[in-house]
């Protein structure tokens, strides 16, 4: 029996397993199918397997690195969440959104990494420079570091 007639045997009954045996999804295909079972709390197990399937088969896509790292932030693994987004922001550089970089330094903050939160703050600034909260946080970490740099605080 095959992992899906598995799974169909035991009640996951989802319209995108038909005919997946015949068919080889994409990562947006995957990333879609993630999302939707991210909606219903008694699908997080399966959800995670198959990001982290998705992430095996596509480890440079950036479909399956977002999803990945959306569960990371929804779990709180900031390590997992910086390992999955800052390839994603060196691949696409400029083409960034405001959003990968919060996530991103909002990770870096969790980790109370302040020098990198900082760094990365005053990049994103150099796109956003209009974006409000970015002045708040770069204001914010900029008083942070000096206060670790002036009481010889490694950062």
């Amino acid at each position: 029996m095959s992992h899906i007639e598995q799974l169909v045997s035991m009640g996951i009954n989802a319209p995108f397993f038909q005919g997946v045996q015949s068919k080889r999804f994409d990562p947006e295909e995957i990333r879609e199918v993630i999302q939707e079972l991210l909606t219903d709390p008694n699908q997080a197990q399966l959800a995670q397997a198959l990001a982290d399937a998705g992430l095996a088969v596509f480890p440079e896509s950036e479909d399956m690195l977002v999803i990945n790292a959306w569960i990371a932030v929804v779990q709180k693994d900031w390590d997992s969440v910086l390992d999955l987004m800052k390839p994603i922001l060196a691949a696409i550089g400029d083409r960034a959104s405001i959003e990968s970089y919060k996530v991103v330094i909002h990770a870096f903050e969790q980790k109370m990494d302040y020098s990198s939160a900082y760094e990365l703050v005053e990049q994103a600034m150099k796109k956003y420079p209009d974006d409000k909260e970015l002045q708040i946080k770069n204001f914010k970490l900029m008083e942070w570091v000096q206060k670790l740099e002036k009481n010889n605080v490694m950062l």
